[in-house]
């Protein structure tokens, strides 16, 4: 679709020059030519993307700046449909636990995860730094069980195969497929 092609590419041009002309130091940890190159590459790449993955790709350039206050939360308004697991997670010293879920998931309460989609949640984890936008590392461990619930991030990455589903895999063995939900407004689901 050519016109979703020329959207991808004149959003991505706005939020370049826009980033470049407002954020207080754009090349502190990178430099302008890798800045560059990453905008040129996902321009080019768009058009054999899905919405999904532009967006996990536009958050990876987010991250790359090197602060915790830069990136990027669609609107009420938005276009961009992002999916969210109706659940929380908690990562305690003894792992990822569930502490918040919707009624109809209340069994899931309180259960360790080892797994989500096809990745152990370390490896999961560790792969959200990529998209992340953080200060330093506990910016890491805070955000990391809340962007573990986006599973449009999820799927962007490869974590989960789909936006709209993903497997859990608790401690027990057991396995579960959890539905996403549309996420609501500046990127949060509840």
């Amino acid at each position: 679709d050519i016109e979703r092609t020329e959207g991808w590419k004149n959003d991505l041009s706005y939020m370049k020059t826009r980033m470049e002309q407002t954020h207080f130091d754009i090349f502190r940890t990178l430099s302008k030519e890798k800045w560059d190159k990453m905008f040129a590459e996902l321009e080019r790449n768009s058009a054999n993307m899905d919405d999904a993955r532009i967006y996990t790709e536009m958050l990876k350039i987010t991250s790359s700046v090197g602060d915790g206050h830069t990136t990027i939360f669609p609107g009420d308004n938005a276009a961009l449909k992002l999916y969210a697991l109706p659940v929380q997670f908690y990562l305690f010293e003894e792992g990822l636990y569930i502490t918040l879920v919707p009624p109809e998931h209340k069994e899931l309460a309180g259960k360790k995860v080892v797994r989500i989609g096809n990745s152990d949640i370390n490896d999961a984890l560790k792969k959200l730094t990529e998209v992340i936008s953080a200060d330093n590392e506990i910016w890491y461990k805070n955000l990391g069980p809340v962007y573990l619930t986006y599973n449009s991030i999820l799927y962007g990455l490869g974590i989960t195969p789909k936006e709209d589903e993903a497997e859990i895999t608790f401690d027990s063995g057991e396995k579960i497929l959890i539905k996403s939900e549309l996420m609501q407004g500046h990127g949060h689901n509840r």
